[in-house]
């Protein structure tokens, strides 16, 4: 579900979504990395069915979001699709994970470990979350353990990715 240049246009989910429409299916599957999974959860947006996400790599929080971004026909940022709900499910087969490349998994642990500062500088701002309500307690605790979790398991799991090795890391 790729244009030319690997981003999702507009008209690229107009294309996906009409061969969709076409089987009639109840749910859609976004698999693969960041735009693969993002054509999958345009798709079930434009059809409002609920998508499912399998990761090929553990690179990014687009599995799990409801957002996906498109980009316009010259493949600049266009603006950032809001399914009703985040996926039904998350697929993540180790199997699958472990053979993604190394810069994926530290790209994903960079993108997740930030978390904690970026819901610390919107609650200390004030700043509203994304149903445009205040920031609650269970946000800041789930950062902190995301934070602590990665603290505690990064430097492993990425010495498993490194050595093709699933262990608890």
């Amino acid at each position: 579900g790729r244009s030319e240049r690997g981003r999702l246009s507009a008209l690229e989910i107009d294309r996906l979504s009409a061969q969709a429409r076409a089987q009639r299916p109840d749910f859609i599957i976004g698999a693969g990395g960041g735009k693969g999974i993002d054509a999958g959860k345009a798709v079930a947006h434009a059809l409002d069915i609920p998508v499912v996400t399998i990761p090929t790599a553990a690179s990014n929080d687009a599995p799990t979001s409801k957002n996906y971004v498109i980009y316009d026909e010259n493949h600049r940022l266009l603006r950032v699709g809001h399914m009703k709900r985040n996926p039904e499910l998350v697929v993540v087969d180790t199997e699958i994970i472990i053979y993604a490349p190394l810069r994926m998994l530290t790209a994903g642990i960079g993108d997740a470990i930030v978390k904690k500062f970026e819901v610390a500088q919107c609650i200390g701002a004030g700043g509203p979350n994304m149903f445009g309500a205040a920031a609650c307690r269970a946000a800041t605790a789930l950062s902190e353990l995301c934070y602590s979790t990665l603290r505690a398991h990064a430097v492993g799991a990425l010495a498993a990715v490194k050595n093709k090795a699933i262990d608890e890391d």
